[in-house]
């Protein structure tokens, strides 16, 4: 089951005093996980999004509530079993990841990557980040597949330019991040280098 702190918008908001660095630093300390039944506002997402890092790697934990078969660009059309799906992304350049993660809110037009396609259909439920200048992507991708119930359900998503079998991976059950962080951990053998929750709700839209 995804996690809930029991924290609310208003304690969040308090906590954020205006996007200053003091107020960010603390704010990346808190587990935002508010009640999956109450949707947060387009504002209040962007006000969120806007206190990240500027680089980093981030996982974003997805649900399909019922298999579909989706086309996903040229990759091709595929089912996709009804469950959770963990995509890998990371941003390094202009916008950094208050604007990859913005985007990836959003369930988009026209879609872009991948994961837009699939986004059309699967609904976000959390998003883990990692606000590192080191490269994370490709490690966290492969550590993934080594979790409990992993697999590939589709070769290539979002890997077409590197050497990673796929930077989506499939959960029949909701994954737990303190498994990914204990083999983050083994990994680079850096114990301080972890993803942490960073926004735990629903977003439809």
């Amino acid at each position: 089951m995804p996690h809930k702190s029991g924290i609310y918008h208003a304690k969040v908001c308090s906590q954020l005093g205006g996007i200053k660095e003091s107020s960010m630093n603390r704010f990346r300390k808190y587990d935002i996980s508010a009640d999956q039944n109450v949707l947060p506002s387009p504002s209040y997402r962007a006000l969120i999004v806007a206190a990240l890092h500027p680089k980093g790697t981030y996982i974003l934990i997805l649900q399909l509530e019922n298999s579909k078969r989706i086309t996903i660009g040229r990759l091709g059309r595929f089912v996709f079993q009804k469950g959770w799906y963990a995509y890998v992304g990371s941003s390094f350049g202009p916008g950094g990841l208050s604007a990859r993660i913005g985007h990836h809110l959003k369930k988009s037009a026209t879609p872009h990557w991948h994961i837009d396609y699939l986004r059309k259909s699967a609904d976000i439920h959390n998003v883990w980040v990692c606000e590192q200048e080191k490269r994370l992507e490709h490690i966290a991708a492969g550590l993934l597949l080594k979790m409990a119930g992993a697999s590939v359900p589709v070769p290539g998503f979002g890997s077409s330019d590197c050497k990673c079998e796929s930077h989506l991976v499939y959960f029949q059950k909701y994954p737990e991040l303190s498994e990914l962080n204990s083999f983050l951990a083994e990994s680079t053998n850096q114990p301080s280098i972890q993803f942490s929750r960073f926004i735990g709700w629903c977003s439809r839209n």
